[in-house]
């Protein structure tokens, strides 16, 4: 968020819940479960734990021999997002994680995700008045962006409790079931919140929509 996203969003909660609908997360959540925490000696004790050993090169290997190893997926000429890939890659080597980035060209790369042909990728979801509108999308099990393959009868039945009601606050706490589902078993790492790309120039006119005045997305792609 900071580097490759040069300051301009903000950090992804577990919840996948956007800062606009702050007024959707469940009040009974666990601390725990609203923001993520990075401890490399807790995560190598993890990994230790369930039979894990560094080899000469300092990645981690399973009792069966295999190296953590994994290729991340991203679209070649997405400054941003190219550059999000190589920290990832060079966070996870600190821990002794193996992260080789794989900058694809565009149709490519929709190919894999679609096909469920890849290791790790980085991916976008979309939008919509609240929560359900992009977390159905990604995390049904019939979701046209589940590109992680997440299929779990909890996660179907929440999206479904909130299909079934036009009470909102019966919506909410659907929406709640599955902010727990998210944030404790994470099928996908929310990263960070997207922001709406674009500038503008006033030399000629004004009216541009903004932060303050969101009245159309102005970004070049909508």
């Amino acid at each position: 968020a900071n580097k490759g996203e040069y300051g301009y969003v903000q950090v992804a909660s577990p919840t996948t819940i956007l800062p606009t609908n702050k007024d959707w997360i469940d009040p009974n959540l666990p601390a725990a479960d609203k923001k993520f925490t990075y401890n490399t000696a807790q995560a190598e004790k993890l990994l230790e734990g369930a039979g894990y050993k560094k080899n000469s090169s300092g990645i981690f290997v399973s009792p069966s021999g295999q190296p953590l190893s994994f290729n991340l997926a991203v679209v070649s000429g997405w400054t941003d997002w190219d550059a999000d890939a190589q920290i990832i890659a060079q966070n996870l080597k600190q821990l002794g994680v193996q992260v080789n980035v794989q900058q694809m060209q565009y149709a490519g790369y929709e190919a894999a995700l679609q096909s469920h042909k890849f290791q790790l990728a980085i991916a976008s979801s979309g939008g919509g008045p609240n929560p359900y509108y992009i977390d159905e999308n990604v995390y049904a099990s019939h979701g046209s962006m589940n590109y992680e393959q997440w299929d779990d009868p909890a996660t179907d039945a929440a999206f479904q409790a909130f299909e079934s009601t036009s009470d909102p606050q019966k919506q909410k706490e659907a929406m709640y079931k599955f902010e727990k589902i998210a944030a404790e078993q994470l099928p996908a790492i929310p990263l960070f919140y997207g922001g709406t790309w674009y500038e503008y120039s006033t030399k000629n006119y004004t009216g541009w929509p903004s932060a303050d005045n969101p009245y159309v997305s102005p970004a070049p792609w909508s």
